[in-house]
């Protein structure tokens, strides 16, 4: 099979944007691409987490508001 070599986001034939990351077997990835870059959920990176003290306190909050309703 002739894959493409750049692995860079494209659209398919539907129009949709795809991710186009390389995939373990060396295809590129065919699932849609969201978010900034174009890549998939798989492909686009885990999230790194709140930056400065006040986002590090809003997430303390929410965090204790969702295991105070369990």
């Amino acid at each position: 099979m002739n894959y493409r070599d750049d692995f860079k986001p494209y659209r398919a034939h539907d129009r949709v944007v795809c991710c186009g990351a390389r995939c373990r077997d060396g295809h590129p990835c065919r699932a849609p691409g969201i978010g900034h870059g174009n890549r998939c959920r798989r492909h686009g990176g885990a999230s790194t987490g709140p930056k400065t003290e006040e986002g590090r306190q809003r997430a303390i909050d929410a965090l204790a508001r969702y295991w105070g309703r369990k």
